[in-house]
């Protein structure tokens, strides 16, 4: 759940879009492409009100009319407890099986990582997973991480650099409550 293993390489290609800037550090996600396509190729969005579409167009990202189209970027990962390892895993085991939800059903999950990157934080939480309705369970917390990117210039020299230390215990309570509650929100609970 940290910066490195939540980026992929996002390349959009529109020709006819003139001056577009060829770089940007703005937050998007895959989930924006669906709407960016559509906005790219003059098609309307369906509105049909059985499904909700998320995400938002890159078209303006790409005109070079903003330089932020939203205010965080969300990811969310599995963690499974294996036969014999602790219970937040077991560093260094062959195969990197620690605690890893590879060939697991969803229903077996034990946490759900929820985390959100904003221009400045990286925050998560760690929760625990309810196999029956596929969902989190709030109430039950296993941990949480915070990471200040205050500094972080985009150098990819070492990526992992500005997430090394966990500040979550270290600073105001009323951040990580704030940051906390955004999350919540983010992930519709």
């Amino acid at each position: 759940m940290w910066e490195l293993s939540t980026r992929v390489p996002l390349i959009i290609r529109a020709p006819w879009i003139k001056n577009s800037p060829k770089r940007t550090n703005a937050l998007v996600e895959l989930v924006d492409l669906y709407r960016t396509v559509l906005d790219l190729v003059d098609l309307e969005i369906p509105s049909d009100d059985t499904w909700q579409l998320d995400g938002v167009s890159l078209r303006p990202l790409l005109e070079g009319k903003t330089h932020k189209v939203k205010d965080m970027a969300l990811s969310m990962y599995p963690r499974c407890v294996h036969i014999g390892m602790p219970i937040w895993g077991a560093r260094g085991i062959p195969g990197g099986e620690d605690n890893s939800c590879l060939n697991i059903e969803r229903t077996e999950f034990t946490w759900m990582g929820y985390t959100m990157r904003t221009d400045r934080y990286r925050y998560t939480e760690w929760v625990a997973w309810n196999g029956t309705t596929l969902s989190p369970i709030w109430d039950n917390v296993t941990a949480r991480e915070l990471y200040d990117h205050k500094n972080d210039t985009g150098e990819w020299t070492n990526p992992d650099r500005f997430e090394n230390v966990n500040l979550v215990n270290v600073v105001d309570v009323a951040l990580v409550e704030e940051l906390s509650s955004l999350l919540r929100e983010s992930f519709g609970t």
